[in-house]
């Protein structure tokens, strides 16, 4: 490389770190039309486009600088990172693996492989990662914060409390461990104490956006949505980087819905969705869920049917994200013989060390050995107290893997949630998913073709499973929740018991998007919601079908 460039390269190094990013970009450029494999040059624009969160950009970027330095832990380490973003999570583990084996104790590397999990759902592993991490490096702050955050979404508050403690011990001005611990009081409904909380770190010190952000979420939580707005219009004209403008957007968006401000809203949920990273591409999951189908048909399924675990304990809760699943699970929990786990996640990582290129578990590559090694290590995961007569998993997406786990349980009960398909689509649109890696959910026709896609696949399981299969609408059971409680009971075997009609008592966390609404009293405020944004749901309506119950 001549001196020029070197000299040019360090410009834009001091340019980049100074803010000067399409000045550092235009003395890059330059160089990599000299030099167009200089790794050096590829890679700080890459930072600076994943600053930007141009994700695609810096993907490129980073793969063309390791096929010069292919053992680069750093480049390893940041192409990780991107595809993270971009919630490509397998890709993402591969390459932050493949960084470990060069540079086994950089903690660092454990950390991001711990948001990895993290993000996939795989909560054991990330504890494990930041585990690492923090045996590496004892006061990796971050690392703490991590564990701090995945007990949390465990429902482990206690421990959570304890890590966010920990950090604010070593360093009281912590602002992420001081976030950790507001967002602990709003998830068991304590949103004016996780207020006064933000409030007092915003007198000893400016907030950052990232908690001025929370504290907008916090202010709408306890009812004054026109403060939150007030609060977020300042905030986003100082916010460039893309992930963090999504998130006030979603907010603000939210904000308004309250108010009433339907068309400024829904175009505050426009804007956040374009931002998010990740693409969908609706044929490809159309043929993956045909081809599920097609694999798993009736003579497949009943050639596995009683090789797995004999237990009549779990009850899976699917059906589309929003579709009332959360709602649902939280009455329940309030009976004393169900046990409630959440999301756990551990049938898709199952599925996944099985699933074929095409995305499908073939039949034929399930053993009898494998069936009841599955069904220990799913049952482990979940570990239901003894005295529970029956424990619910609540993962919408096992939808897709319901021939797996009628081979794992074939005497497990499956309830399957609908809602008015403009309404679910409506609320998905509203929801930052982009940590779930939920791409679908960013443009309103992927969310017509997705649920398309699930109604199908749903149709072929009723006629293909021998698995009892319930089917509960969201509208039923907030009109007669009583009748639709007694009648779901039944379906499982059990008696009814009146605490299912004061679920929102409960000292459960909810630990989802519908959060809300499954701490509060049945209510029928989000029944046809879709009405107020009727004008700007073209693309949604090719969804709108009657689901067979």
């Amino acid at each position: 490389m001549a001196d020029s460039d070197a000299a040019r390269l360090d410009d834009a190094h001091r340019l980049a770190s100074a803010g000067q990013t399409d000045e550092a970009i235009d003395l890059l450029d330059a160089v990599l039309r000299r030099s167009p494999d200089e790794p050096r040059a590829l890679w700080m624009r890459a930072d600076i486009n994943i600053r930007r969160g141009r994700f695609e950009a810096a993907r490129s970027d980073l793969i063309a600088a390791l096929s010069v330095d292919p053992e680069r832990p750093g480049l390893l380490h940041a192409l990780g990172g991107v595809c993270h973003a971009l919630g490509e999570h397998e890709a993402a583990e591969r390459h932050l693996r493949q960084a470990i084996e060069h540079a086994p104790r950089d903690a660092r590397l454990w950390y991001s492989l711990g948001l990895v999990y993290h993000g996939a759902g795989r909560y054991r592993a990330a504890l494990e990662a930041y585990d690492r991490a923090l045996v590496i490096h004892p006061g990796f702050a971050s690392a703490r914060l991590g564990q701090g955050k995945v007990w949390q979404l465990l429902g482990r508050l206690e421990a959570a409390r304890t890590a966010f403690e920990e950090v604010i011990g070593d360093d009281p001005g912590n602002l992420e461990a001081v976030s950790g611990l507001a967002e602990q009081e709003a998830i068991t409904g304590r949103p004016a104490a996780a207020l006064a909380r933000i409030e007092a770190a915003a007198r000893a010190a400016p907030l950052p956006d990232a908690l001025g952000i929370l504290r907008a979420r916090l202010l709408r939580l306890a009812g004054d949505a026109e403060a939150a707005a007030a609060s977020l219009r300042e905030i986003l004209p100082r916010i460039s980087e893309a992930p963090r403008r999504a998130s006030a957007l979603f907010d603000l968006g939210h904000a308004l819905d309250d108010m009433g401000q339907y068309e400024a809203a829904f175009l505050a949920f426009k804007e956040a969705n374009s931002l998010k990273p990740g693409s969908f591409d609706p044929d490809m999951h159309r043929q993956r869920m045909r081809d599920i189908a097609r694999s798993w048909d009736r003579d497949a399924c009943r050639q596995l049917r009683g090789a797995g675990d004999s237990s009549e304990r779990p009850v899976f809760i699917v059906g589309v994200p929003r579709s009332g699943t959360s709602l649902l699970e939280q009455i329940l929990s309030a009976h004393p013989a169900i046990h409630a786990c959440g999301e756990l996640g551990a049938i898709g990582t199952l599925a996944r060390s099985l699933e074929d290129e095409r995305g499908v578990v073939p039949p034929g590559a399930v053993s009898r050995e494998w069936l009841r090694e599955a069904a220990d290590r799913y049952l482990k995961q979940a570990s239901p107290p003894a005295d529970a007569v029956r424990f619910t998993d609540k993962m919408p997406a096992n939808l897709h893997h319901l021939g797996l786990i009628q081979a794992i349980f074939p005497h497990a009960h499956v309830i399957h949630c609908v809602r008015h398909p403009l309404d679910t689509g409506l609320s998905c649109y509203f929801q930052d998913f982009s940590a779930l890696g939920l791409a679908w959910a960013q443009r309103l026709d992927h969310i017509a073709a997705y649920q398309q896609s699930c109604a199908e696949l749903m149709t072929h399981w009723r006629s293909a499973l021998d698995l009892p299969i319930c089917t509960v609408e969201y509208e039923r059971l907030v009109d007669d929740n009583e009748e639709e409680a007694r009648r779901i009971l039944d379906f499982l075997g059990l008696g009814w018991d009146p605490a299912c009609l004061a679920h929102h008592r409960s000292d459960r966390p909810v630990l989802t998007a519908s959060h809300d609404q499954a701490i509060r009293p049945i209510h029928g405020s989000s029944v046809g919601r879709y009405r107020a944004y009727e004008n700007y749901l073209g693309p949604l309506k090719g969804s709108v079908q009657k689901v067979e119950t």
